[in-house]
């Protein structure tokens, strides 16, 4: 069977040079694909690690916890978690972004903010802008940038562009700018 599920890395070529990649999925067996707990969706974490044109190198993951099982959801951020530090250490500056589908007081972003600083609370320039609304009047934030503590980020908005009054996804883009 084959996943429709990914969450995938882009970068400009011109400005990082890849170094090492892969991805696992959000289970029990993380090396094959499969749900994971609760979840009734596959879902997948990517990461890559990147060096800068100045020499400085980092890692990228991003994600997508599942949307109903919540043991999924914490477990999942617990694995995430685990592996960032197994592999990347505390040295290593990374930037952690998915669609969390849980809400700032929920116990999967409390797990998250024991590793990692939501950049939109570490930004200078922020929003309280919402990044979910399910293409009907929802007002949630379930999207997040997170970084570590060698990372600074300068600004973090909340992206709502449409196009003759539709948007190209039910969830509103979250960008930031960080210095590594």
């Amino acid at each position: 069977r084959d996943s429709l599920e990914g969450t995938p890395i882009y970068w400009k070529t011109d400005r990082l040079e890849l170094l090492e990649r892969g991805h696992f999925w959000l289970s029990e067996t993380p090396d094959r694909e499969g749900l994971g707990w609760d979840a009734v969706c596959v879902r997948i974490t990517c990461w890559a690690v990147f060096r800068t044109k100045d020499n400085n190198t980092f890692a990228f993951v991003n994600t997508h916890l599942d949307h109903v099982g919540n043991t999924a959801r914490i477990n999942g951020i617990k694995q995430i978690c685990r592996f960032v530090k197994d592999k990347f250490g505390s040295e290593m500056p990374l930037v952690l972004t998915g669609d969390f589908n849980d809400f700032p007081d929920s116990d999967v972003i409390r797990t998250a903010n024991e590793l990692l600083v939501d950049a939109r609370a570490a930004a200078s320039v922020t929003t309280d802008e919402t990044t979910f609304h399910g293409f009907k009047n929802i007002n949630k934030t379930i999207d997040y940038i997170y970084i570590s503590d060698n990372i600074r980020c300068s600004n973090f908005e909340v992206i709502k562009k449409e196009r003759n009054g539709c948007f190209q996804s039910d969830h509103y883009g979250i960008a930031a700018e960080l210095e590594i």
